[in-house]
């Protein structure tokens, strides 16, 4: 039989998640939450990840090493093993989104891809590194695609292929053009919808001609605002599968005038909390959903869990309340460092972490990890509902790249930065969406 490459994937994801489920239906526990390593990790930090149509994570950032590996910025995971991008970038990768084709692009730093002048962007076609024309003038910290597979980039930048392109550009395939008039200040995170419909969010209280609180949507021609926005600046944007709620989230205390503490949901028409919000030292980077619509928070915060551990850097939220990631081995649950990144698996059950952490739960991670999640019970049905939920997913989801975005980074320059003072965010991350939109009540 002649499998198609989604076809393919669907069984693999398919026969892991079997395979996974057998201890379960043996008798014995079938996924216990856990932490798992990608070997020896990276020597830096990460900032953002993406997951390709055959599963493989790419990871961006500032590091050299990954495991054993010589990279530079950029770094691919095939399940096993670390390995180059044809010697990678000569300087930090912010922002990683793959394209509808499969093309991957990538932003930062860097003004070299593989031995090839490329100013802030590259795209990677899977042997080679090529420019993006001339590229940008100054560093990039966002990357999206819309649901016309056009490249849009968010950053520091003020030119876009040697025209004036404030903060904001697109790339139509071969040429780059601004957003009207752009923003007054710095993008720092982006996402597209199903509709053509682009989101970005960052310090900027002006997009176009309009008065914009910090994030903003452009419909391909104009503006328009998302009620009275946040009261400071946004790090990432996530939606549900591309369709319904923007999740928005970064380092402010309202949206809408209404307390939400760093993480909020645009409807379409009103801005609502998720439950009391990430209330303690709250800084939101970044922003993924798996494949069971759980959203999942990473960052530089603690909240205090109905039950349970509480959550440090990173947090999920099943719809009505907020869980921490393992048992902590205490007090609390998470990462010994800031999350920058957050992507689903292939599967759309895991959970790929990024960031400047170097364990969680006494387990030595070095700054990437990955998240197994025990599938959540179905009513009537239990734990072994979950996973009979599992398999259904992993036969009927096809898995959207990721961008972040990613962003999903999902993004952005830098934790060193931040360090001095400067608030540095990260673009959502896009992922595998099956299920219901999941909304705060």
């Amino acid at each position: 039989m002649n499998l198609s490459l989604v076809s393919r994937n669907r069984l693999r994801a398919l026969l892991v998640i079997l395979l996974g489920s057998t201890a379960l239906l043996s008798g014995s526990p079938a996924q216990a939450d856990s932490w798992k390593n990608l070997l020896g990790g990276m020597d830096d930090q990460v900032y953002d990840l993406a997951v390709d149509t055959n599963g493989r994570l790419y990871a961006g950032g500032a590091f050299t090493q990954a495991d054993v590996v010589t990279v530079y910025g950029i770094a691919r995971w095939n399940g096993t093993s670390w390995s180059d991008l044809a010697y990678g970038m000569d300087d930090s990768v912010n922002t990683l989104v793959f394209g509808k084709n499969g093309t991957l692009y990538v932003g930062g730093q860097f003004t070299n891809a593989g031995g090839v002048a490329a100013n802030r962007v590259a795209k990677w076609n899977g042997t080679t590194w090529s420019a993006l024309g001339s590229g940008l003038n100054q560093e990039v910290l966002a990357l999206a695609v819309d649901s016309h597979d056009t490249l849009y980039a968010g950053g520091r930048f003020t030119q876009a292929g040697g025209t004036s392109a404030y903060y904001i550009a697109k790339w139509n395939g071969s040429a780059w053009s601004p957003l009207t008039s752009g923003t007054n200040d710095v993008v720092r995170a982006l996402t597209a919808d199903t509709n053509g419909n682009v989101y970005a969010g960052g310090d900027f209280t002006a997009a176009g001609s309009v008065s914009a609180s910090h994030v903003a949507r452009w419909n391909g021609t104009d503006w328009s605002t998302l009620g009275n926005g946040t009261t400071g600046d946004v790090y990432a944007l996530t939606m549900f599968n591309k369709r319904g709620s923007l999740y928005v989230g970064g380092n402010f205390e309202k949206a809408g005038g209404l307390v939400v503490n760093g993480i909020a949901r645009w409807t379409g028409s009103s801005w609502a909390p998720l439950a009391l919000g990430l209330s303690q030292a709250r800084y939101v980077y970044a922003l993924a959903f798996d494949g069971f619509g759980r959203l999942y928070a990473g960052g530089n915060f603690y909240i205090f869990t109905n039950n349970g551990p509480t959550c440090q850097d990173i947090c999920m939220w099943s719809g009505n309340a907020w869980s921490a990631l393992g048992d902590g081995n205490g007090a609390y649950a998470g990462m010994s460092g800031d999350v920058y990144a957050l992507v689903a698996a292939g599967s759309g059950v895991n959970m790929y972490v990024g960031g400047f952490f170097s364990q969680a739960d006494n387990i030595m991670l070095n700054r990437i990890a990955e998240w197994i999640p025990t599938p959540p019970p179905v009513p009537g049905l239990g734990s072994l509902g979950g996973v009979l939920m599992t398999v259904f997913m992993a036969a009927s989801c096809l898995r959207q790249s990721s961008s972040a975005g990613s962003g999903s980074r999902a993004t952005g320059a830098l934790p060193n930065e931040r360090a001095r003072g400067s608030r540095v965010g990260y673009r959502m991350r896009g992922n595998p969406r099956c299920g219901q939109d999941p909304r705060s009540s």
